[in-house]
């Protein structure tokens, strides 16, 4: 695992909303300040930042006597371009395209794929196929898994995964705690 994997002036929460906004074509996000506004990031006129924008300010070092970006956002929500299916996953879809289901992760891309390997057999995963869209500055991953016309079958792969990902984030904090 590569040691510059996390930056740590980037709150998890923050650096997963943003990898999320900047990786998934077409999502639309809200970000939540200390005093209450909200401000829409996304590819569009209305937005006060692209996704592009809030993932280079969450990158900017710190300066004195001024307030750092994750320290004035409370929140980044995903408000559209997806459909929030729940548990932390998303669902997009194209009539021209396969079906996609999307989740973020802190866990390194090596690690997700050796998981993703280990997906049981009787979730009929073999038409699964899973992309990831790393930010290593970020510290976060976004995992795309994409299949023609197998619905249910894609909600539980994509499932277990996001489960096994998120113990193996609570394995990592409860050992980076102790």
């Amino acid at each position: 695992m590569q040691s510059t994997w996390r930056t740590p002036n980037v709150r998890s929460r923050l650096a997963l909303g943003a990898c999320f906004l900047h990786a998934v074509p077409g999502a639309i996000g809200s970000l939540e300040t200390s005093d209450g506004e909200r401000f829409v990031v996304a590819h569009r006129s209305d937005a006060l930042l692209t996704p592009c924008q809030l993932r280079a300010g969450l990158l900017e070092p710190p300066r004195p006597g001024v307030p750092h970006l994750s320290e004035i956002i409370r929140s980044v929500d995903v408000t559209g371009g997806v459909v929030d299916i729940g548990a932390g996953l998303y669902q997009r879809s194209h009539p021209a395209a396969p079906d996609e289901r999307w989740f973020t992760t802190t866990l390194h891309p090596d690690r997700i794929m050796h998981i993703a390997r280990d997906c049981p057999t009787d979730l009929d995963h073999a038409a699964v196929a899973v992309d990831i869209k790393a930010d290593a500055e970020l510290g976060a991953s976004a995992v795309l898994l994409r299949a023609d016309r197998i619905g249910v079958r894609l909600d539980a792969v994509a499932c277990w995964l996001h489960g096994r990902c998120l113990v193996d984030e609570l394995i990592d904090q409860a050992g980076a705690a102790a």
